[in-house]
Formats: C-alpha cells, sequence, structure tokens
C-alpha cells in the first residue's frame, strides 16, 4: 500500500517527492552547511527533525558535492561509538569501500581496536575524491545520554577532533613513532586534517544535558538551528501539495480540499500563536486519504468539509483516534500494558491533565528511559520542568478526553470480572453448603421416622424452637447484609464515579467488616482488598501530586508573590485535590489567606482568597454526610475521619468569623 502521508511515521528518502512545506528550513541547513564545519539542528519531539533530514536535506546534499552519511541512534543498540562505527561500516560495503579502508587500518597494525577518529579517516582515504565533502548526520543525538557517563565523553572527545580537524595525540604518536626515513606518502596522508561536515540533530528537551558538552565542544551552540512548527502557508503546502501528485503507484487518485474544509483543519491545529503541529496535521490527512481510498475511484475529487463533520471534526479525529491507535501500531506485550497504566493513571486524575515526577513514573509505574522514548517519539507525552525537577505529562489537552474514558472503560471492565468471578465462586459455595444442608435434613428425617410418637413430639418441639431462631438469625443476617451492600456502594461509588480514593478506602474497610460478619463472602472480601489497595495507591499518586504544588505555592509566598501562590491554590482546587485533600488544603491556605487579608492592599486578590474559602465551604459541606455513618457503625477509620471533619469545622468558623471582622 502506498499512501501519500505517513501518519505518525516521519518520511523516508524514497518518499522525498510527497514532503512539502519545509522548503526554507533546507535551504537554511544547506548554507549553514556551506559555511560552517558542523551544525546543532534542534526541535520539540514531533516537529518534524528526521522527516526533514531523511526527505529534504539528504536528497539536496546528494545534488551537490556532499556524500551525507545517516546514523539512527534512535535505531540502533550499542555504545555511541559502535553506533557511528556500524553505520560507516554499512556504508562502506554499499560503496566496495571495505578493502581500501582495511589496507589503511593496517598502517598502525591489526592488534589495536579501531577507533573512530581513524576509520572516519580511513573511510576518506578510500573516498579518494577532493571534491566530494563527507556530513556525518547524528539523528536522535540525544539518545547518546542513555549510556554511562564514560562511554558518552570517550564518544564526544572523538567527535570533537573531528569538527575542530584536530590530530588526535594517538594518531601523533603512532606517526612519530616511525623513523622520518620509513614513512610513506600513506603514513603522511594521515597528518592531513579531517574536513568533514557534521550536523547533530537532537530534541529541545535533551538541550540542557547536551549543553554539559560544551566543555568538550565550546562552540556547539554557535551554529545552531531550531526547527519550528508549520506557520499557515507551510501547512497548506504539506496539506495539498502531496494530494495534487499524478502518480499510479499512490492507492488514490489526486484529489484537491475545498476552501472551507482547509480553513476548518487550520483553524483547529493552530495554536494560540498561529503556529500547527506538523505531526497532527499528518494524521489528519491521512485520515482523508483513508476515506478516498475507501471510495474506490480512478477520478480525481474535492474533499469537502463533510469529510470532517462526519467524524466531528479535526478535535475527535484527534482524540478519538489517535490514541488507541497509536499504541497498537507502537507497542506490544508489557510495553502496551505498563504504557496504559502510566498515561490513564499516572498523568489524568478525574479527566483533567497533571505533571508525574520522572522518579514518581520510574518507580511507581515502572517506566523504562526506552519506553519513556517511544511515547516521546510518538507525541503522546512531553517533558515539562519544575524546581522539583524533570516531569511528564500528556502532549496535548485533546488527548485528556479519548484516555479518561479509556481508563473508565478499562475500569469498569476489570471491575465486572473480579465481580463476576467473585460471585461465581459465592454461589458455587452457597450452592455446596445448601447440598450438605439438605443432605443433613434428610438424614435427620429418616431418624425420626424410626423414633416413637414422644421423640417425634420432642422433636417437633425441638424443630419449632430452632425455627424461630433460625427466623430471628436470619433476620440479623438479612439486616447485616443490607448494611454490607450500603457501605459496598457507595465504595464503589467513590472510587469508581467521584475518584475519592481516600473516602472509598474507608467504606469498603465498613463493608469488609459487615462481610466478614457474613462469613460467606469470601471471595468479595478479597475483591475488596484488591480495591483498598488500588485506591491506596492513587491516593499516594494525587499525595505526591498535591505536595508537588504546595510546594510551588510555598515558594510563592515566602518570595511574597501571592498573586501567584493564589493561582497554585486555584488549581488545586480545580484539579480535583478537593475532598480527599481538604483539611490539608485549609491548613497550608490559613496564614497564606491570613498575610494576605492583613498585607495585601489588593482587593481584588482578597476577593479571589474569599472565593476560594467559599469553594472550600461548600466541598465541607459535601463531606458531612460521610460523618453520620460513624454513628451508625463506629469504625476505628471513621471516627478518625469524623475527627478531621471536626478540625475542618473549626476552621471553617475562624473563617467566617475573620471575614465578617474584615468587611
Amino acid at each position: 500500500m502506498s499512501l501519500r502521508y505517513p501518519n505518525i511515521h516521519h518520511f523516508r528518502g524514497d518518499q522525498a517527492e510527497q514532503f512539502f512545506g519545509r522548503d526554507k528550513e533546507v535551504e537554511a541547513l544547506l548554507r549553514l552547511l556551506k559555511v560552517e564545519a558542523y551544525g546543532l539542528l534542534f526541535a520539540k519531539a514531533g516537529i518534524g527533525k528526521t522527516s526533514l533530514l531523511q526527505a529534504g536535506l539528504i536528497p539536496e546534499l546528494n545534488k551537490l558535492r556532499y556524500y551525507p552519511i545517516y546514523v539512527d541512534f534512535t535505531a540502533e543498540s550499542g555504545t555511541p561509538i559502535e553506533v557511528v562505527l556500524k553505520t560507516l561500516v554499512e556504508e562502506a560495503k554499499k560503496k566496495g569501500l571495505e578493502q581500501k579502508i582495511t589496507t589503511s587500518l593496517a598502517l598502525w597494525g591489526n592488534d589495536k581496536p579501531v577507533r573512530l577518529w581513524d576509520y572516519l579517516k580511513a573511510f576518506d582515504l578510500a573516498l579518494d575524491n577532493e571534491d566530494i565533502t563527507p556530513v556525518l548526520i547524528l539523528d536522535g543525538f540525544e539518545h547518546i545520554f542513555d549510556h554511562k557517563t564514560t562511554l558518552v565523553e570517550a564518544f564526544v572527545e572523538s567527535i570533537s577532533d573531528l569538527l575542530y580537524q584536530r590530530l588526535p595525540t594517538a594518531v601523533q604518536k603512532s606517526i612519530r613513532a616511525i623513523p622520518r626515513r620509513e614513512r610513506s606518502l600513506q603514513h603522511m596522508a594521515w597528518m592531513e586534517p579531517l574536513k568533514w561536515k557534521t550536523l547533530f540533530s537532537v530534541q529541545s528537551e535533551y538541550l540542557d544535558q547536551v549543553e554539559n558538552l560544551t566543555k568538550a565542544i565550546p562552540t556547539l551552540f554557535n551554529n545552531r538551528y531550531q526547527l519550528k512548527a508549520f506557520d499557515f502557508e507551510q501547512a497548506k503546502d504539506a496539506l495539498v501539495l502531496p494530494a495534487a501528485l499524478v502518480d499510479p503507484s499512490f492507492d488514490t487518485p489526486y484529489f484537491e480540499y475545498a476552501p472551507e474544509i482547509l480553513t476548518a483543519i487550520f483553524n483547529g491545529l493552530a495554536d494560540h500563536r498561529g503556529e500547527i503541529d506538523p505531526f497532527q496535521l499528518q494524521i489528519i490527512a491521512h485520515h482523508i486519504e483513508l476515506q478516498v481510498q475507501k471510495m474506490k475511484t480512478t477520478e480525481s475529487v474535492t474533499i469537502p468539509l463533510a469529510f470532517l463533520e462526519a467524524f466531528g471534526g479535526v478535535e475527535e479525529i484527534l482524540s478519538n483516534n489517535y490514541y488507541q491507535q497509536i499504541l497498537k501500531e507502537e507497542l506490544s506485550g508489557s510495553e502496551y500494558t505498563l504504557a496504559t497504566h502510566f498515561l490513564e493513571e499516572g498523568l489524568i486524575v478525574g479527566g483533567k491533565l497533571i505533571s508525574l515526577a520522572a522518579p514518581i513514573a520510574e518507580t511507581q509505574f515502572n517506566i523504562t528511559p526506552k519506553l519513556i522514548t517511544k511515547l516521546l517519539k510518538v507525541r503522546l507525552i512531553r517533558f515539562g520542568r519544575t524546581h522539583l525537577g524533570r516531569t511528564y505529562e500528556l502532549s496535548h489537552d485533546n488527548l485528556a478526553k479519548p484516555i479518561f474514558e479509556a481508563y473508565q472503560e478499562r475500569q469498569q471492565a476489570e471491575y465486572q470480572l473480579e465481580l463476576k468471578k467473585a460471585e461465581e465462586k459465592a454461589e458455587e459455595k452457597r450452592e455446596k453448603e445448601a447440598r450438605k444442608f439438605r443432605a443433613k435434613i434428610k438424614k435427620q428425617r429418616q431418624l425420626l421416622i424410626s423414633f416413637t410418637s414422644l421423640i417425634v413430639l420432642l422433636i417437633g418441639t425441638s424443630i419449632t424452637t430452632w425455627y424461630y431462631r433460625s427466623e430471628a438469625a436470619e433476620l440479623r443476617k438479612k439486616h447485616t447484609y443490607e448494611q454490607y451492600r450500603l457501605a459496598y456502594e457507595k465504595a464503589i461509588g467513590f472510587h469508581f464515579i467521584s475518584n475519592e480514593y481516600d473516602e472509598a478506602k474507608l467504606l469498603y474497610q465498613v463493608a469488609i467488616d459487615y462481610a466478614e460478619d457474613l462469613k460467606d463472602l469470601g471471595d468479595t472480601v478479597h475483591l475488596m482488598k484488591m480495591h483498598i489497595n488500588y485506591c491506596d495507591s492513587m491516593s499516594n499518586n494525587h499525595k505526591n501530586n498535591f505536595r508537588l504544588l504546595v510546594s510551588k505555592a510555598e515558594h510563592f509566598r515566602d518570595e511574597n508573590q501571592l498573586d501567584s501562590a493564589v493561582a497554585v491554590y486555584e488549581q488545586v482546587l480545580d484539579d480535583g485535590y478537593n475532598n480527599t485533600r481538604l483539611w490539608e488544603i485549609i491548613e497550608e491556605f490559613s496564614p497564606l489567606l491570613e498575610k494576605a487579608l492583613e498585607e495585601s492592599p489588593n482587593d481584588t486578590l482578597q476577593h479571589r482568597f474569599l472565593l476560594i474559602h467559599e469553594r472550600i465551604s461548600g466541598f465541607y459541606k459535601d463531606l458531612k454526610p460521610l460523618s453520620d455513618l460513624a454513628y451508625k457503625k463506629q469504625h476505628l477509620h471513621l471516627i478518625k475521619f469524623k475527627d478531621r471533619l471536626n478540625k475542618i469545622d473549626g476552621k471553617i468558623k475562624e473563617y467566617k468569623d475573620f471575614k465578617t471582622e474584615n468587611k
């Protein structure tokens, strides 16, 4: 199948004819390489660095007197030096240069390991063409930081000799060790500096680590070039021109876009700066092309606005199809499971986006650097940074809805499966007990037949007594079961509907106590204990993210940046930390409120504080019904929870008095 748009994948070298929208960037990089010995290309993940290099820059270099050698650090395994050497060896085989390179390296003995600079020099000599300049293109350069520091330093040292056209110390010593009369022309050729060009390609998120290399390469950032998102004209070229290509190898005839659909696409993708994400543009274009393919026509067509409207518009196409499609195409097995839990439970709380500190992602969700790289590459996540260090977050707001819905569906399916298993086991156990009971009754009846009428009378009296006792026990059991169901249903509501994990834990524990009294719900008890462990994990996750926000507020408060501090607390309330962490919000909020009301003459700021106070009061009223359950069953956990609510009540009263005095 041959398509015009690569969807979530990058353009390859053989797709250069259908790569549009980057003419000025290709020209800028060509000018840079003509003048300088090296350059640094950087951009955010997914902006299109690899497509620009493979389908834009390299084909143009091949037209000129350059010899581009593309090294992909994302696709190869091994140390940085091994990856580059492997690429050079494969390139030498393609060009038939192996024998010349082997002969050149043999000047220094075959017993020595091949150094990177030595192989580059031998490759250069094997070309034997002064008019051709090799260009070493290092794509995915940030992946060198996945290795140990010693390996990174060794690689950077070799590359720095290449960039600054220095003769390595080891090579100088080897040449000096040869007496002058014994030095051949081949030996002297090694004294000439390498005149290769080098282009580094790196994600913007790793520039802080690249900056650490400036000790060995001080001028690395002097020749940098930033690749940005599309403007409207570039986006139009990238969308319209591939569709207009007439080529029988494509699965669709050439087609064009109606003006109204172009407007809808660009308006739907443009950010507040008017820039359009190339990655998202390719997804929309690919979606449209698939619809054209389904038409099974050989005639040119014009794409109307209805192509978008039929699928809910740009946002729906991105959100509903993108998430599951990427997971299925790019991940499999254990990676798929880890990624879904990380994205659905770590980066979204209550349907809202949050940032997750990198150490938490690695320890709590077992996320590996390799998996992070994959998720970055397909634009599912992006890096963030706070004063506490690096964080991860979803790449776009559009992803929040489909990911949260997928999480709810998965949770519901898992819950229904566990519940079904528990109910089947419970039913099996009840049936087994019933059979035993019926067998026992049958045996008792057989014994009764052989007794005399007096014994029958006595047994009848005993049965009557037993019956009424059983009735009373059954009533007690029914009441206990009702209380169990009440607590269980409330726990399910807090767990799956409102995501109030602390409250769900308390109510699950109450339900467990009732279930243990019933003595025939062992499997259900086991299921509820599993839910408690899950709620505990999610509660800790909430607490970590909450503490991150509180730390930011404390920092702003200490710096007397009250307006920024207020914004953080408003974010806390907006992000769903309302009921679960209410008493912590009030505890942190109290001194901040007092300081603002006493020192700040800003009426708007005071008004925002009072609005936050009103919201907290509203959340407190929502929590009140929980405290009533503590009176119905004096459970230790709920009594502790009641104490917390009483403390909150006192705080609310203080706020109301304080507000009255300051009116």
